[in-house]
C-alpha cells in the first residue's frame, strides 16, 4: 500500500508551500475538486494581476478559497558535471531575492552560485535575476504572463 499524499496547508501569508511533486499534485486536484483557481506565485516580479489568483486580490474584502501557491520550498538543483546536465524545481531562483520575506532565496542556494560552485554557468543572463526558473521560462524572461503549454511528467497524473 503507498502512503498517502497530504495536501499541504495555506499558511498564514495566504500561500500554499509545497515541497514535493506530490504536494503539487495534491494542491491541483484540491483546485478541480473544489472548483476553485490555482495560481502559482514565483518571485513576484510580475504585476500583481499576473500573479495572484482573482480570489488573492480580493481577500482585503472577503476570503478567498483560490489556491495561491509559492514554490519557495521547491528549489533543489541537480547538476551532473560529467553530462553537463542541470535539474531544477519550479521555484528555484537565479540568483539571490533581498525582497523574499522567507530569506530563503540567498545568493548561496541560487541557480547561478550552485552551477559556479562546479564551474558551469548560464551562456546569457539578463539583469534582473530575483526570478524563479519557472518564472523566467513561462514569462519569456519579460515579467508578464505568456500562455505557454508546457508538458509535464505527471501532466497525465492530475
Amino acid at each position: 500500500m503507498s502512503a498517502q499524499i497530504v495536501t499541504p496547508s495555506r499558511w498564514v501569508d495566504g500561500y500554499f508551500h509545497p515541497s514535493s511533486e506530490d504536494e503539487l499534485i495534491a494542491l491541483v486536484r484540491l483546485a478541480r475538486r473544489e472548483g476553485v483557481s490555482l495560481r502559482v506565485r514565483g518571485s513576484g516580479h510580475s504585476i500583481a494581476a499576473a500573479i495572484d489568483t482573482d480570489g488573492r486580490a480580493r481577500a482585503s474584502r472577503e476570503p478567498s478559497r483560490d489556491i495561491d501557491v509559492s514554490l519557495d520550498r521547491y528549489t533543489r538543483i541537480d547538476i551532473d558535471v560529467a553530462s553537463r546536465r542541470v535539474t531544477v524545481q519550479a521555484g528555484c531562483r537565479l540568483g539571490d531575492d533581498p525582497r523574499d520575506p522567507t530569506g530563503l532565496a540567498t545568493l548561496e542556494s541560487s541557480l547561478v552560485a550552485q552551477l559556479d560552485r562546479v564551474g558551469l554557468a548560464l551562456p546569457d543572463l539578463g539583469g534582473v535575476t530575483h526570478q524563479t526558473v519557472a518564472g523566467f521560462l513561462m514569462t519569456g524572461s519579460c515579467g508578464a504572463v505568456s500562455y505557454t503549454h508546457l508538458t509535464l511528467p505527471t501532466s497525465d497524473l492530475v
